[in-house]
């Protein structure tokens, strides 16, 4: 396995590294503190829930999810990153990502450091396309998977309902690894 020391924009540095099954209390308290409320509506999962947590940590499946991981020099985690793959199927070389920053890392490259890890592993793993969905509140996150080379394929309008009235537009968004592939 990995672990990478990365410079962010401010100068600090984080370690990107693999989540493993000893993360559980440090990827709760993730989740618990450091995850702006209304971005938990932006889950797909409720992660404040402990035990999916413990759950997660304590039964990865690298062939399947790859889940890695930015802490602080002091071991705090301030970011997740997901690859999901499929080991059969058509879906066998599409991975799908998924991108979580702390509220207090937000605008220093953390996400596009993650982003550029998980681009890294899926060729390593022979991947062809990888997929990323965003839901329209989250503009940087559109703004900076579209610098990292993604194309907004689709916008499915009003699919998403928030816990209140409103409803947010999904953005799908692609990034060839080879664009001979395309």
């Amino acid at each position: 396995m990995f672990k990478e020391k990365v410079k962010l924009n401010d100068g600090s540095y984080v370690y990107i590294r693999p989540l493993t099954s000893k993360d559980t209390d440090k990827l709760y308290d993730f989740f618990l503190n450091r995850i702006l409320e209304e971005d938990l509506l932006l889950f797909k999962d409720n992660v404040k829930d402990y035990f999916l947590i413990k759950d997660w940590t304590e039964n990865i499946n690298y062939k399947r999810i790859f889940p890695i991981v930015a802490e602080t020099e002091d071991g705090n985690i301030i970011g997740i990153a997901t690859l999901h793959m499929r080991e059969f199927g058509w879906e066998k070389d599409v991975g799908k990502i998924r991108v979580s920053i702390c509220k207090y890392c937000r605008g220093k490259g953390l996400g596009k450091a993650l982003v550029k890890k998980l681009i890294e592993l899926a060729k390593e793993r022979n991947l062809r396309v990888i997929i990323a969905e965003v839901l329209s509140p989250q503009e940087s996150a559109l703004n900076a998977l579209k610098k990292a080379g993604f194309k907004e394929t689709t916008v499915i309008k009003d699919l998403a309902k928030s816990y209140s009235v409103d409803t947010y537009n999904l953005h799908i968004l692609c990034l060839y690894l080879n664009e001979g592939n395309r």
